[in-house]
């Protein structure tokens, strides 16, 4: 009974999906195994997960910093994000291995920031605007060689021959431009007030068919769980059974009947001018 309820607890659990990504910067070390709330709201903030989510603004902070770990390892820093939806977790560890600073950083930022407030409805619209400035630059880049996206053109010194062949470009230029003085409006790469930095540009990100399946929460508490509620539940059915009908739990009494005697046919008279052969 313990292993049939224990088992359609956890038949029931919801499924929980972990992704990781990968920051390869130097410096990427000692961070504290948590993400600031202040790491969170900004990727609230990016991925507009309030709305989507339908819940507040505040709780889907808390999902965040709640269901993200970092940990230092041989390919970088670690971003594993579990949730209940695969790819919102391949995104939101995308996006905090995209923003992420250096821990002096991140931990100088939160103790300073205020309260961050969701994007309004005129933000929201510049960071679509954004999100399509990010592709074309992004788009050129490749062209020109920067294998790394926008996070790599950001970062790259003046001197650099391929940024100053892209900045030849005129439309080129003016696109930069106009990002990087939208994410500063509206506090997109950096948090509002922050000195201008961009993305990271060296992330490793896992791949969505890899996504490690698990259940939420413990399994092993609610199996425990449901056996001791099984053997209670057990031990209730028989003490109504022997209250109730004690006849099926114990044989009823019967009087005790001796065996039949085997029947013999009685012998019958020899009939005149029978004869027997010996």
């Amino acid at each position: 009974m313990g292993t049939i309820v224990s088992a359609a607890i956890t038949w029931n659990l919801p499924r929980v999906y972990t992704m990781r990504a990968w920051l390869k910067e130097p410096g990427s070390s000692g961070y504290d195994r948590k993400i600031t709330r202040l790491r969170a709201a900004m990727t609230v903030r990016q991925n507009d997960l309030d709305h989507r989510w339908n819940i507040s603004f505040e709780d889907a902070i808390e999902t965040i910093v709640k269901g993200t770990t970092l940990r230092d390892t041989d390919r970088g820093l670690e971003v594993e994000v579990r949730l209940l939806d695969p790819l919102d977790a391949r995104v939101i560890a995308r996006t905090i291995a995209f923003g992420i600073d250096t821990p002096r950083r991140e931990r100088e930022m939160a103790s300073k920031s205020g309260h961050l407030a969701p994007f309004t409805d005129a933000e929201t619209r510049t960071m679509a605007d954004i999100a399509k400035l990010e592709y074309l630059i992004g788009d050129q880049a490749r062209e020109a060689g920067f294998s790394d996206g926008v996070g790599r053109i950001l970062r790259a010194p003046d001197d650099d021959p391929k940024m100053a062949a892209l900045a030849a470009n005129e439309d080129f230029s003016r696109r930069l431009a106009t990002l990087k003085n939208l994410s500063r409006q509206i506090g997109y790469y950096d948090p509002p007030g922050e000195p201008f930095r961009g993305p990271n540009p060296h992330i490793e990100l896992q791949d969505l068919s890899t996504a490690t399946v698990g259940r939420t929460p413990d399994v092993s508490l609610w199996i425990r769980s449901g056996q001791v509620c099984g053997a209670l539940i057990s031990l209730l059915v028989i003490a109504v059974l022997r209250l109730w009908k004690p006849g099926l739990l114990r044989g009823r009494d019967r009087p005790a009947t001796a065996p039949a005697a085997a029947q013999v046919p009685p012998p019958t008279a020899a009939k005149p001018g029978d004869s027997e052969e010996w």
